[in-house]
């Protein structure tokens, strides 16, 4: 009897240790696909910006509305799939062309059992959002530009900062 009353409590701690790891894994599993797409996205929209031609004011600044990081294959959705998991992730971007903080773009990472592939949604409470700073600037300085960066003339992405890294449920 008095070994029952050991036991019982034993295996019923086991089981919650093992249900609790596997929570722990599958959330895991879940931030490592979102990192992933994210970083994805920083690396395609670093050296080919979208959109490839912004709308500018005539001093060379603009913020564009929420769309793709890069030219989907198929549908608006630039959307990765990652360890069982398919991921969103929409892209805002801010171009001050006099400024060496050339692009600034906000990233929002969703999965789409989130979202819906709805940027809406995955914009108001996304999964992970990201921020980078882009300096389309050589090291040694240059002439204004007086439009975005492209891909022919490669002179995008020179340097980049991340600046902010916020995980749902974490405090700004």
């Amino acid at each position: 009897m008095a070994v029952s009353l050991i036991v019982i409590p034993l295996a019923d701690w086991a089981a919650s240790s093992l249900n609790n790891t596997g929570t722990f894994q599958n959330v895991r599993t879940l931030d490592y696909a979102l990192s992933s797409t994210v970083d994805t996205a920083i690396q395609a929209i670093r050296n080919t910006p979208v959109p490839t031609h912004p709308t500018l004011d005539s001093n060379g600044y603009g913020v564009q509305p929420v769309g793709y990081c890069w030219a989907p294959t198929s549908g608006t959705t630039s959307s990765l799939s990652v360890n069982g998991y398919s991921i969103d992730v929409w892209c805002q971007t801010t171009v001050s062309l006099p400024q060496a903080a050339t692009r600034v773009v906000t990233l929002y990472a969703c999965s789409t059992t989130f979202d819906h592939g709805s940027e809406a949604a995955c914009q108001a409470a996304p999964q992970l959002e990201a921020r980078v700073t882009f300096d389309d600037y050589p090291t040694n300085g240059g002439v204004t530009l007086v439009a975005q960066c492209n891909i022919e003339t490669g002179s995008c992405g020179f340097s980049q900062s991340i600046t902010r890294w916020v995980w749902a449920g974490q405090a700004n």
